[in-house]
């Protein structure tokens, strides 16, 4: 037998090993790829609480007003009708000159493209959390994420975000994956999302389907940074608020809001706000 003969037939052997041991893509136990599961079942489990809102965006700069038709993605965390989305998603921003508010809000759920009228009821400006609530749900229980059934993560941690695309693509749930490259304590427990994609608002899960948290907008105030840290955070300040801090702001804008009528203007349900309440 030749040299190069032999050679070949020891990749061949090699091959047929490989491919019985399950090494190749002719895997003979027939084991499935487990990540289409955690997919599939992300997507079947979550993607009626994964809504859109359309809002109309009013624009006030310098005196001259305007307004636009825009839409943000939302995470429906109460069966009665209270969504969550980021405050700078949904268009509600401020700055010296610039002020930005969401109105005639309607929330689209599952295949629906009318959506139900809504009313945006609290917002944390510091969380960069908006609260949505549906007029008049009439009774009906929608499919929720429940923000107090959560776990907290490692750097390094696998992750996925529930999405959707836009508008021309139907809207169509999609599933990102990536890891966690940092927990971060200050200005508060954030988690530095790496290599994992999202829009501000989207849900974040471990594999199996637990609740991690949102993404939302962490951007300093002027007074706190120099304007060369301002405009590096538009661009590296999406981050990923864990649930624990997404439950307790959700349990103060309940507490602000629980019962009354909606306001023309949404309460501030920053922590400090509950505080000069309860005083």
């Amino acid at each position: 037998m030749h040299m190069n003969q032999g050679r070949w037939l020891a990749v061949l052997l090699a091959c047929v090993i490989a491919a019985a041991v399950g090494l190749g893509p002719g895997d003979r136990r027939g084991g499935a790829d487990p990540h289409i599961a955690e997919y599939s079942n992300l997507t079947k489990t979550y993607a009626d609480a994964l809504v859109v809102v359309r809002y109309v965006q009013k624009i006030e700069m310098d005196g001259e007003e305007s307004e636009d038709d825009e839409e943000a993605v939302g995470v429906m965390i109460d069966p009665g009708g209270l969504v969550v989305c980021s405050s700078t998603g949904l268009g509600s921003f401020t700055m010296e000159g610039l002020t930005m508010s969401a109105t005639n809000c309607k929330v689209l759920i599952g295949e629906d493209t009318e959506g139900l009228p809504a009313t945006l009821v609290a917002r944390d400006k510091e969380l960069d959390l908006a609260w949505v609530r549906i007029n008049k749900p009439g009774g009906r229980a929608f499919k929720a994420i429940d923000p107090s059934r959560h776990v907290a993560v490692q750097a390094g941690q696998r992750l996925l975000t529930l999405s959707r695309l836009g508008k021309y693509f139907d809207r169509a749930p999609e599933v990102l994956e990536g890891r966690i490259s940092a927990v971060l304590a200050k200005p508060r427990e954030l988690l530095a999302p790496g290599g994992l994609v999202g829009a501000m608002g989207d849900p974040v899960f471990m594999p199996n389907g637990t609740f991690v948290g949102i993404f939302v907008m962490q951007i300093p105030d002027a007074d706190e940074s120099s304007d060369e840290a301002v405009v590096d955070s538009l661009t590296s300040g999406v981050m990923i608020l864990p649930a624990a801090t997404l439950e307790a702001a959700t349990t103060r804008a309940k507490r602000m809001t629980i019962g009354g009528a909606a306001s023309t203007r949404p309460v501030e349900a920053g922590a400090g706000a509950l505080d000069d309440e309860d005083d």
